[in-house]
């Protein structure tokens, strides 16, 4: 039974999290649900994030929907901007996150809601230092913070690229690759990953991951623009009423 959950469960999570993001409040939670202590779920899920972070991209690429002349400098000034935030983050109280949290993810709802045609690819623009500091400022917040910055570096990519969203979802799903990585080597280090857990979730991921690039690369922008925004708004709520 518990399998089946975590497989459920992670196929589900992989879709949202390859079509907007968000997907680790379901995961998190249905790891602790099978008894594990919160840091190994939050470890275990890493490897998770990973497993579909790889999958997406290959089937991204596949697709060609991956824009690989801009991997390098949308990697570069993100990974800056995590270096960063990750330094500040260390020296900050804790208490402060929430509100940092909060704050990102209602002013990149509210950013997308004014922008009529984000994400549908019509206005593309030359990476430029509006870009650069649009992507450290994601980078920084993912540091900072981590959750919910696949939303800010899709708001990074398609509000201020132009990308569309099947190919700004696709870097992403890069950057958090190259993200997750290191977390998930040092997660292992402490001892702080369930493998037998792993599996059936990680299987789940990919499943998923593989189905949201399918339906990413055909469905109208403006759909998708809207689950975005639901993503986002659940994910605030979430936050909020914790």
């Amino acid at each position: 039974m518990t399998t089946l959950l975590l497989f459920a469960v992670g196929t589900f999570a992989g879709f949202v999290n390859v079509v907007a993001g968000g997907g680790s409040l379901l995961t998190i939670p249905a790891l602790m649900l099978t008894g594990l202590p919160a840091d190994i779920a939050n470890g275990s899920n890493r490897v998770a994030v990973l497993a579909q972070s790889l999958a997406g991209g290959a089937a991204f690429r596949q697709a060609g929907r991956l824009e690989r002349r801009l991997m390098a400098p949308v990697l570069c000034w993100t990974l800056l901007g995590a270096l960063a935030g990750a330094f500040l983050a260390a020296r900050l109280p804790v208490a402060i996150i929430r509100p940092v949290l909060i704050g990102s993810l209602a002013a990149t709802a509210l950013a997308i809601l004014m922008q009529p045609d984000f994400g549908r690819g019509a206005t593309r623009r030359p990476f430029g230092p509006v870009a650069a500091v649009a992507l450290f400022a994601a980078g920084f917040y993912g540091g900072l913070v981590q959750a919910g910055v696949g939303f800010l570096l899709i708001w990074a990519l398609a509000g201020w690229l132009g990308l569309a969203l099947d190919a700004a979802n696709g870097l992403k799903i890069v950057v958090v690759l190259v993200y997750t990585v290191p977390a998930v080597v040092f997660f292992q280090m402490q001892d702080l990953i369930d493998w037998v857990a792993v599996v059936p979730l990680c299987l789940g991921t990919v499943v998923g991951a593989l189905a949201g690039v399918r339906f990413a690369v055909r469905v109208d922008p403006a759909v998708m623009r809207r689950l975005l925004l639901v993503a986002l708004g659940a994910m605030l709520l979430a936050v909020v009423v914790r």
